[in-house]
């Protein structure tokens, strides 16, 4: 096992009631050095934490600070869970309303059953959220940035495209070596079965093709190519996806 990958294995956080969650510590730096651990975790939906896994993030890890990027809808839906009642401070970010998110829906199964790539969709649906989401993210990353923002932890519902925007966006600013952001953004793909399993009742994902979900989440990136459209950070780091199975 090489060195990097050693690190991002190690940047896990077993919870039995998430499955992808992991720590943004331990990247490399462009200037030399890495990100530190335990500042800033990513995650999937939080609802499911046990009592066990509560004490885990907020005890062991001291986390005062979660950014819930789901929409108003996924939120009445699934709720905070333990977590909320922990006295941890939420700070609620729409990325992508609960009316848009049927309509991206839509629009990813008519461009299925024309035949487009899951790839291409996956990768266009990236541009889209900085469209939409943009005031939104740059809410997030003041948020995350103020002197009480930390140790924060930001998550939506699978932890795969809204958190992983989030994380490129933050992991860019940090000045983290873009192979390493790539690398943190691939590491999904090893928990998206096990996300999609909790997540199987839920009432957004029910429109969302099965096909899209196998193709979309099985892709893996080997760069980032910069949008030429402005986000909030100024240059969008975007995932330019492969055909390589997860």
């Amino acid at each position: 096992m090489t060195q990097n990958r050693r690190v991002m294995t190690e940047r896990w956080i077993p919870l039995a009631g998430a499955a992808n969650v992991r720590d943004l510590g331990g990247l490399r730096l462009r200037d030399g050095g890495s990100t530190r651990s335990g500042v800033v975790l990513r995650a999937d939906a939080l609802d499911g934490l046990t009592v066990e896994d509560v004490v885990a993030l907020a005890d062991a890890y001291g986390l005062r600070h979660v950014i819930d990027l789901r929409s108003a809808g996924e939120r009445l839906e699934r709720g905070r869970g333990l977590l909320g009642e922990r006295g941890v401070v939420y700070t609620e970010v729409e990325v992508i309303p609960s009316d848009v998110i049927g309509t991206r829906q839509a629009a990813r199964e008519e461009r299925l059953a024309k035949g487009d790539d899951p790839a291409v969709i996956m990768a266009d649906g990236y541009v889209h959220l900085l469209e939409i989401g943009g005031p939104a993210f740059a809410q997030a990353v003041t948020a995350i940035a103020d002197d009480s923002g930390t140790p924060a932890l930001f998550h939506c519902s699978a932890g795969k495209d809204r958190t992983g925007v989030l994380a490129a966006l933050l992991l860019d600013v940090a000045g983290v070596e873009h192979d390493a952001i790539v690398a943190d953004y691939a590491l999904t793909a090893e928990r998206i079965d096990a996300v999609f399993a909790r997540l199987s009742g839920a009432e957004w994902l029910r429109g969302w093709p099965r096909r899209c979900r196998r193709s979309c989440s099985a892709r893996k990136p080997t760069r980032w190519r910069h949008s030429s459209r402005r986000s909030p950070t100024g240059g969008a780091m975007l995932p330019a996806t492969s055909h390589r199975s997860a």
